[in-house]
């Protein structure tokens, strides 16, 4: 689908009590490329990358909570795709709307839309994909967001986010050998890392997530070293911190 930028994160939902769950299976997606990613790195350069900096996560140490991420055993899974649009008491939704443009103008009309301050040398911002809500009161939600950000001969770096509900959990699934989870803190803000195994050659894609004032943030690229991911998010991070929602 041309100029459209699919959320990779599969979301899905179980009811716990009173508190919704957002499941993300953490078992990557395809990464889409306009230009052979002939500059990119080897799947055997990422085997000799260092694992990042942070707790590995075990499957013995499974459930495991990070803040408001959760980390499941690899056989764990939710039950229906589902998003976590925030909707008021009695409210319902009329109409649910997608718009994908390369201006990022019309990008900073979302309500998610936040900029990188650190992008690596050549990435230049590409374009965006912005999904709304309308409530049968008049109100408009903005429910999800992606930008892609492009260097000729690589494969493209992408960020997502998404609305959650308040009381919303956001479920990690331990994805399978080929893949491990690290956690991380940046700027007092838990993140999970999605990376390749310790001497694993494998393309990904690599992501790193978080949750701040009711968003899920996700970083993501392919065949790119993950410290490049952190430093994106941690730049997401501060913006963020900065007075951007």
């Amino acid at each position: 689908m041309r100029n459209r930028l699919v959320l990779s994160i599969v979301l899905a939902v179980a009811m716990l009590g009173t508190v919704t769950v957002v499941t993300i299976l953490a078992q990557g997606g395809s990464v889409p490329s306009k230009i052979p990613p002939t500059k990119a790195l080897q799947a055997a350069q990422i085997a000799n990358l260092p694992a990042p900096v942070g707790t590995a996560v075990t499957r013995a140490s499974l459930p495991r909570a990070h803040g408001r991420l959760r980390i499941l055993p690899s056989d764990s899974g939710g039950s229906e795709s589902w998003k976590g649009i925030p909707l008021g008491p009695g409210r319902s939704i009329t109409k649910a709307y997608a718009e994908s443009t390369s201006k990022v103008e019309t990008c900073r009309t979302s309500g998610l839309f936040v900029e990188p301050k650190y992008l690596p040398a050549g990435w230049q911002f590409q374009g965006c994909y912005m999904e709304r809500s309308l409530l049968d009161n008049g109100e408009t939600i903005d429910a999800a967001y992606s930008a892609s950000y492009w260097q000729p001969g690589y494969f493209p770096i992408a960020m997502h986010r998404l609305l959650l509900r308040p009381d919303v959990v956001v479920d990690l699934v331990n994805p399978a050998d080929t893949f491990a989870l690290t956690l991380g803190d940046s700027r007092g803000v838990p993140i999970v890392i999605r990376h390749a195994a310790p001497g694993i050659a494998i393309q990904g894609p690599f992501e790193v997530y978080f949750v701040t004032n009711d968003r899920l943030t996700t970083v993501e690229g392919a065949v790119i070293e993950v410290g490049q991911l952190i430093r994106i998010a941690e730049s997401i991070i501060t913006e963020i911190q900065g007075g951007r929602p």
